[in-house]
Formats: structure tokens, C-alpha cells, sequence
């Protein structure tokens, strides 16, 4: 388990947000502390109906997450923004929602698809992939997130030395409505 795909800080904790990474497939868990000081107190770890002292008790609450993403306040209630990794090298970025920052996190709707996926390298082959996105909240414009995602290449020998344009972030707007918004 990696415990540092996001950190979210609401009302009197913080939030740590793990992936379990089994290659093909990936699981978001959730852990806690009271507080901000990751270190001072013990963690609690969600177990899909309540919260434990035992990490093994960790439950999966979602799969399909990146090990980059985010989860943070929309509206009432939560936002979690990914990569769409149930597709090998997607271009799909996803956002789903919830009422709780321990998920379930439903409804997911397709946020942005990243044009530089596929994109063919310096020799000519489909080498460009795209991969941990998530929302900046500190940066938001109204119901417009702003999404960044990384860039690189499976070739990153010869594509990015070709051309270092391509190993770096990129970040896009994308304007949500509330929920029964039209």
C-alpha cells in the first residue's frame, strides 16, 4: 500500500489517501489522523463501514484509480479526479462524486481526454502516454476545476531528447454543473 496519492484536510482531519497497486488493477483505500500532524497521532483506517487501528483492515473503496489523484470538496460534497486506469495507457479523465470523503464515489463522467495520449514519438511509434491527473482546488474559477496530468513517453530515451517538450505537466479547465444544474 502506498499512502501518498492525496492528502485532503476537512473539518477536524486529514485524510490519506492510498493505492493498492497490483499492476492491471488499482485500489484507492482511505486513512485519517485528528488533526494535520501526520506523525503525532495514531491512523485510522477505513474499513467500508467504519474506522479500525489495523491497517490490514483497510477496505478497497474504489478501483481504477491512478496512484496520483485527488479528492476534494465539490459544492456539498466530494470530488475525486483520476485517470482512468481499468484501460491500459487511457486518455480518459474521470471525476466521481460522493457525499463523504470515505467514498463510495459514483456517478463517474468523463472530465477531459488527454489528446497527447498515442501520440507518435520521434521514430514514429505510439509511445506518448498520459497519466496521474488530479483537480488544484486552490485554483478554481466557479465551478471550473482546474486538472493537471503528466506526460511521457515509453521511449523516453530517444522522445525526450528529441523533444523535452513532452515531459512536463499539462493542465486544462474543465467547468462542472452542480448537481440538478441544467
Amino acid at each position: 500500500m502506498q499512502w501518498s496519492a492525496w492528502l485532503l484536510s476537512d473539518r477536524d482531519y486529514t485524510y490519506i489517501y492510498g493505492v493498492e497497486d497490483l499492476g492491471s488493477s488499482k485500489y484507492q483505500h482511505v486513512a485519517r489522523v485528528r488533526g494535520d500532524d501526520l506523525t503525532a497521532k495514531p491512523w485510522e483506517y477505513w474499513t467500508g463501514s467504519g474506522w479500525s487501528a489495523d491497517e490490514t483492515a483497510s477496505a478497497r473503496v474504489l478501483e481504477g484509480v491512478a496512484n496520483e489523484h485527488s479528492v476534494t470538496r465539490w459544492h456539498d460534497g466530494y470530488v475525486l479526479v483520476t485517470h482512468d486506469t481499468k484501460e491500459l495507457f487511457s486518455k480518459r479523465v474521470l471525476g466521481y462524486f460522493s457525499c463523504s470523503p470515505t467514498g463510495p464515489f459514483v456517478k463517474p463522467v468523463e472530465l477531459y481526454q488527454t489528446p497527447e495520449t498515442g501520440a507518435t514519438g520521434s521514430y514514429g511509434n505510439a509511445n506518448i502516454i498520459t497519466y496521474n491527473s488530479h483537480d488544484h482546488p486552490d485554483l478554481r474559477r466557479g465551478n471550473q476545476l482546474l486538472v493537471s496530468y503528466n506526460v511521457n513517453s515509453l521511449d523516453a530515451n530517444t522522445d525526450l531528447y528529441a523533444d523535452v517538450s513532452i515531459y512536463r505537466p499539462r493542465f486544462v479547465g474543465v467547468t462542472l454543473a452542480p448537481a440538478g444544474a441544467q
